[in-house]
């Protein structure tokens, strides 16, 4: 959708460029030579509303470009927080592997590092009384 709309824009921004152009100088052409135009019966009126229609292409003009301007930053703004986020999330999975890593790894007393029985069971060294191993 946001390809139509930006097609869109682009052919308002062209139209209201040559319909700012045009009626710039059917304004100009009323302004200064009235005479080559037959059927304006009242000037002035005529010289106006030429002015007040390029006004209103020039408005247009100006929004399509803003909105163009908008729609191109707004796919850089996206493939930044895009890669913001990505970066945010992967130190958190490595924070997470790290503490699961941390949780799962048994706690040995540094005398007794290792110590199993017979059976592969880990000795609790708090247990064993001094002198018996």
């Amino acid at each position: 959708m946001s390809d139509a709309k930006r097609d869109a824009s682009q052919f308002c921004m062209y139209y209201s460029l040559v319909g700012t152009l045009f009626m710039l100088w059917v304004g100009v052409m009323i302004s200064k030579q009235p005479f080559y135009m037959k059927g304006l019966e009242d000037v002035d009126r005529c010289r106006s509303n030429a002015f007040g229609a390029m006004w209103m292409f020039v408005f247009t003009f100006v929004s399509s470009v803003a909105y163009l301007w908008y729609d191109s930053n707004r796919h850089r703004r996206a493939a930044v927080e895009y890669m913001l986020n990505r970066a945010v999330s992967s130190s958190r999975l490595a924070d997470d592997a790290r503490r699961d890593h941390e949780e799962d790894t048994p706690f040995f007393d540094d005398g007794h590092e290792g110590a199993t029985t017979e059976d592969g069971d880990v000795i609790d060294s708090t247990q064993i009384e001094p002198g018996c191993w």
